[in-house]
């Protein structure tokens, strides 16, 4: 069920000398349908919430990876975060290799619990690629 939903937008061989696409992504672009929410909350709300959460240097997150856990600043993996309608679009940075997931975000951002975060769907929509990898796939195609 999950796989009919997916769609293959590219396809490249790799030379074992590159780094591996997970070296290369330095940001995610998401699509969040937010519309089970705003019974709760208006555009307004979400909206002083967006500018609340942007205008914070540093906003502490306890991140857990393999039984560990590690303070990080949330603000600085989110790059944007803007309202159309219904749907959140939210673009994160990859730091170091490190980054958050945008529930985790999403949680923060709005003040969500498990629950309201289990109401939204969260789509993935572009992964970014640094420049020098997107440079070498220019030179390739010539």
């Amino acid at each position: 069920d999950v796989y009919k939903r997916q769609a293959l937008y590219q396809v490249r061989p790799i030379s074992p000398k590159e780094p591996s696409i997970g070296e290369q992504l330095i940001g995610v672009k998401y699509r969040i349908d937010i519309s089970p929410l705003l019974e709760k909350m208006t555009p307004a709300q979400i909206e002083e919430r967006i500018k609340e959460f942007l205008s914070k240097k540093e906003i502490p997150f306890l991140k857990e990876r393999k039984g560990k856990e590690r303070l990080v600043n949330l603000r600085q993996f989110v790059q944007s975060v803007e309202l159309h309608e219904t749907k959140l679009h939210l673009d994160v940075r990859i730091i170091d290799g490190r980054q958050i997931r945008a529930k985790h975000i999403l949680s923060s951002l709005l003040n969500l619990d498990e629950n309201e975060l289990l109401q939204v769907r969260i789509r993935k929509v572009q992964n970014i690629l640094s420049e020098h990898s997107m440079r070498n796939e220019k030179r390739r195609k010539i």
